[in-house]
């Protein structure tokens, strides 16, 4: 066994858990909604972005603020080590594969990194060269000193273990670097980003050979292990997630849990129960807000023409994401313990789905009605 082959296997079996993980919750319906409509749109978003880049860009904005929000995207992720905790027994004893196993990760984290930086790069490529004019070496000059930010950033996260702190060094490092970027030109910045890898890489390496930080690289990888897992766990709507139970009032909806309905009813009863349920339930409201704000931005992104399609598929969706958080609800122990009638089930149903369903209509009709207006004026 040497360090290669434990980090090809380690690698690999991470691998195969993500795959299981993602095959475990893509079904039909994702699969339509969301992954068909994306390999089919984003070319044609892309390819209309190149054409005209005005409808997607205002000129009113500036390179600071696309700077800032590309450095802001490339400020995540930690250089992994694909260590675990049995490896306190094994692996400190056998210097020789441990360097090995964390060279060949440190080599594997910042392939990662700089694919993510050419497919962020490839993302603004249009911005980049039909609004503030790059070309190809002040192109290849940004690329560098965007990677030397970013090994800073991984470099940096291994030692600082509180999240408030490293979250204060990256706006610090991001406000720097954008800085230096907009009043410096091309071939200096780029000749420094160089210097800053070329330097921060002989650490990195360095780095390597110790084993000083051994606990804090495990709870890095603890953390990268699960990091997967709960993102897609969260994009999830059949997967329950329970909320910790505080003992206080609402914040925002049914503070002091007064009736909804004047007529008090079986099904007026059942309804009100069902509403508060859900503006309540902290994933199901998340999820319901989420949903409209993913689809108001990516309204205000695609062209006109695509505008309309995307509505008709945020209907569709919602009406089944109701669905099944209706069913959640009705499945709930307290419906055990508490029974209703189930004659009355289907009436509820209704009118759940429209006091749900109709404020979200109305405000991306809201969206789609001043882009409309938008666009007539100018």
């Amino acid at each position: 066994m040497t360090g290669y082959r434990l980090f090809v296997r380690r690698l690999v079996q991470e691998w195969f858990v993500q795959w299981n993980i993602l095959r475990s919750i893509i079904d039909g319906w994702i699969l339509l909604y969301f992954i068909i409509p994306a390999v089919v749109f984003i070319p044609v978003i892309y390819h209309e972005l190149w054409q005209h880049v005005d409808r997607f860009w205002s000129p009113q904005l500036t390179l600071t603020f696309l700077l800032y929000l590309m450095l802001f995207f490339c400020s995540s992720g930690h250089i992994r080590t694909y260590l675990f905790e049995a490896d306190q027994v094994f692996l400190l004893q056998k210097a020789h594969f441990l360097h090995q196993l964390k060279r060949y990760a440190l080599v594997y984290s910042l392939l990662h990194k700089l694919f993510v930086t050419t497919i962020l790069f490839a993302a603004a490529l249009p911005i980049l060269f039909r609004t503030f004019g790059f070309q190809e070496n002040s192109m290849a000059c940004l690329f560098i000193i965007f990677f030397a930010y970013q090994m800073i950033i991984l470099f940096l996260k291994k030692y600082i273990r509180r999240p408030l702190f490293q979250k204060i060094l990256v706006s610090i490092l991001i406000v720097v670097f954008n800085i230096f970027i907009v009043q410096s030109s091309p071939p200096i910045y780029g000749s420094v980003g160089g210097c800053i890898a070329a330097f921060m890489l002989g650490l990195m390496l360095i780095q390597t050979h110790s084993t000083n930080f051994f606990t804090r690289e495990l709870e890095i990888e603890r953390s990268e292990r699960a990091k997967f897992t709960g993102f897609i766990m969260n994009f999830s709507i059949d997967t329950e997630r329970t909320t910790p139970f505080r003992n206080r009032k609402p914040i925002l909806f049914f503070k002091k849990s007064k009736r909804l309905f004047k007529v008090r009813s079986r099904e007026n009863g059942l309804l009100e129960l069902m509403l508060k349920v859900f503006f309540r339930d902290a994933s199901l409201f998340k999820s319901y807000s989420q949903l409209m704000l993913l689809t108001s931005v990516a309204i205000f992104i695609v062209p006109f023409w695509v505008k309309w399609l995307l509505f008709a598929l945020f209907l569709f969706f919602m009406r089944f994401w109701l669905n099944v958080a209706f069913k959640k609800i009705i499945d709930h122990n307290f419906f055990y313990v508490v029974p209703f009638n189930q004659e009355i089930g289907g009436e509820v149903w209704v009118r759940f789905k429209k006091w749900i369903i109709v404020p979200s209509i109305a405000w991306i009709t809201t969206i789609l009605l001043i882009q409309l207006l938008l666009k007539l004026i100018i």
